[in-house]
């Protein structure tokens, strides 16, 4: 499958981002990826409901300064714009990353331990091809059917379909403790 070439030779060849690096800090990460507001109200619900959330990085599908600045007051801990850092330690100490450029999603994956992929209530999922190369576990909503890459996925335990916050948190924080 070319499309599968192409994904493996864009994650050899993927850049470091030290404001991300920063941002990681040794703690755990979760990335939502080409968001709409079903999966960040998720995201949000599951941080309020952890003693201990991993660190967000969110990159919604539309990343607007009036999307962002909204996204910005959902979230508890201090968030920060990743085209407002000036020196990549300003990341450090936020809990909440949120991309409001365009392009970057490829590179993010790598500092990432499991994701939300958007757009699966909508018509079908983003591009699941590039966090899955990265090595992390995916979750995303039931509008796949479109990429047979995301029933293989499921198939092989790397993926999991969720219709309900409920099922999202669960499967969350089995990844997150499988102990």
């Amino acid at each position: 499958d070319t499309r599968i070439d192409r994904v493996q030779n864009l994650v050899a060849q993927v850049g470091t981002l030290p404001e991300l690096e920063s941002f990681r800090n040794g703690r755990t990460v979760m990335i939502g990826g080409s968001t709409y507001e079903e999966e960040e109200s998720w995201l949000q619900q599951w941080q309020a409901s952890l003693d201990h959330p991993p660190k967000l990085v969110i990159a919604p599908h539309e990343p607007s300064a009036d999307r962002v600045q909204q996204l910005q007051s959902q979230f508890r801990g201090r968030s920060v714009r990743y085209t407002q850092l000036n020196e990549p330690s300003e990341a450090e100490d936020a809990e909440v990353l949120l991309i409001d450029k365009v392009g970057l999603l490829g590179e993010l994956y790598q500092y990432g331990h499991l994701a939300l992929i958007g757009g699966g209530f909508r018509k079908s999922i983003h591009n699941i091809l590039e966090p899955a190369a990265h090595g992390l576990p995916l979750l995303f909503g039931p509008n796949h059917h479109k990429f047979p890459e995301g029933r293989a996925l499921i198939d092989s335990g790397g993926a999991l379909s969720v219709d309900t916050y409920e099922a999202f948190s669960a499967q969350a924080n089995r990844w997150l403790d499988p102990a």
